[in-house]
C-alpha cells in the first residue's frame, strides 16, 4: 500500500456555537478540539503525514498552540466553502492516499 495523508480540516468558523474562538480551537477537556484528531492521526503508523487546512486569520491561533507530534504536519489556508479547503488539503497531500476528516 502506498503513502496515507491525513487532511484535517479546522478552516470553519463555528457560527453556529456563537463563541469568540473558532470550533476546532474550542478547548474539551483542556484540549483544542482540533488537537484530538491530530493526535489521533499521528499514532496511526499507517499515516504519514498530516495536512491541516486553517482559516487565514487563524495562523496566530494555531501557531501559539504548542504542537508536537511524530509526524510532519503541512498547514495550508483553507477558502470560503468547505469544498475549497478540502481541495486545498488534497492538493497539499503527497500520499498515494487522503483521508479528510473535519477537526470538529
Amino acid at each position: 500500500m502506498g503513502a496515507i495523508s491525513a487532511v484535517v480540516l479546522a478552516a470553519g468558523r463555528g457560527r453556529r456555537l456563537q463563541t469568540p474562538i473558532p470550533k476546532a480551537y474550542i478547548s474539551l477537556r483542556e484540549k483544542p478540539l482540533l488537537m484530538y484528531s491530530l493526535e489521533k492521526f499521528a499514532e496511526c503508523e499507517a499515516i504519514s503525514e498530516l495536512v491541516v487546512v486553517i482559516h487565514p486569520d487563524d495562523h496566530e491561533l494555531f501557531h501559539k498552540r504548542e504542537i508536537i507530534l511524530s509526524k510532519p504536519i503541512t498547514i495550508v489556508y483553507g477558502g470560503s466553502h468547505r469544498q475549497d479547503s478540502s481541495l486545498a488539503g488534497v492538493r497539499a497531500a503527497t500520499g498515494e492516499y487522503v483521508l479528510v476528516h473535519d477537526a470538529a
